[in-house]
């Protein structure tokens, strides 16, 4: 049994720290690792795990393909909720005078993920297009709360969910002045990806559809856009009931996993069902399909 300081629940799983560091530490290019539970703006719990390399990777760019090269092999052999959202190499590991790492130490440190900084070399492309996949990427950071983004970074592996995934989409749309649906952020979950589907729409009018290529050609209502600089009403913040429905699609899922994280709520979900427990069952079966840890 591990020590109740070293487990963290993250996404609704329970977690052993001391089980990411015993397979961060089998790597080779690993002298010293160590993984800590951090706080995101969100008040989630995020994991960051601390490397101190071995003495072959002495530059920068050593650095870089380091933690490509783990990330790589711990989603190979871990759980993709025991994959450390952030990494950050040191130059040293600090210690306790007794000769310990030092984790309070750790705690205090910004991590940096260190990835490749994204190459715009003189490849060809329309400056328009660069314009807006510097602003993606402005915005990613804005969102994420991180400094460094590359063209080809996941936003769900940065540590992105899906409320940072709708407030993405509502700073988008003011930004470009079109409609993003947020299956967008889902479908193409890059820098580079996402802001080939802003410049789609853009090309089509405005028109959402040009990108929902599996939507039939019927019209149909477009959502209001949202505006991210209104404040939240008051009466809004903490409410005692939630009604929501498409809770056994892709996105209604996932909301609804996220209402019963960061909510007390009552969530009322309308699904079609003959009776309430084959509902639950719809329910169930929805969440076991996108390995969802929610318990009904």
């Amino acid at each position: 049994m591990g020590r109740s300081d070293h487990q963290v629940k993250i996404r609704g799983f329970r977690v052993e720290l001391f089980e990411i560091e015993a397979a961060l530490n089998q790597h080779p290019g690993v002298q010293t690792g160590v993984v800590l539970a951090k706080e995101d703006a969100l008040g989630n719990q995020e994991l960051v795990a601390y490397v101190l390399p071995d003495a072959q990777a002495s530059t920068h760019r050593d650095s870089e393909r380091l933690i490509a090269t783990l990330r790589t092999d711990l989603k190979a052999s871990l759980p993709h909720y025991m994959v450390p959202a952030f990494f950050m190499t040191l130059d040293e590991m600090p210690l306790t005078p007794s000769g310990k790492v030092d984790r309070k130490a750790l705690a205090t440190l910004n991590p940096d993920q260190q990835k490749p900084v994204a190459e715009h070399a003189d490849n060809g492309q329309d400056p328009r297009y660069l314009s807006v996949e510097q602003e993606v990427n402005r915005i990613w950071q804005e969102v994420l709360k991180q400094p460094d983004i590359a063209l080809r970074d996941n936003f769900f592996e940065l540590g992105g969910n899906s409320l940072l995934a709708a407030q993405l989409v509502g700073i988008a749309q003011e930004a470009f002045d079109i409609v993003l649906p947020i299956r967008c952020v889902y479908e193409e979950p890059t820098v580079e990806g996402l802001s080939n589907t802003i410049q789609t729409i853009q090309h089509s009018g405005g028109d959402p559809l040009a990108v929902l290529t599996d939507v039939g050609s019927e019209p149909v209502p477009l959502p209001p856009l949202a505006r991210t600089n209104q404040p939240i009403l008051p009466d809004l913040a903490n409410p005692k009931a939630i009604f929501l429905t498409g809770a056994t699609g892709f996105l209604g899922a996932f909301l609804l996993y996220e209402l019963l994280q960061q909510t007390d709520a009552t969530v009322y979900c309308l699904v079609r069902a003959a009776t309430h427990g084959e509902g639950l069952t719809r329910l169930r079966s929805t969440f076991a399909k996108y390995s969802l840890p929610v318990s009904l």
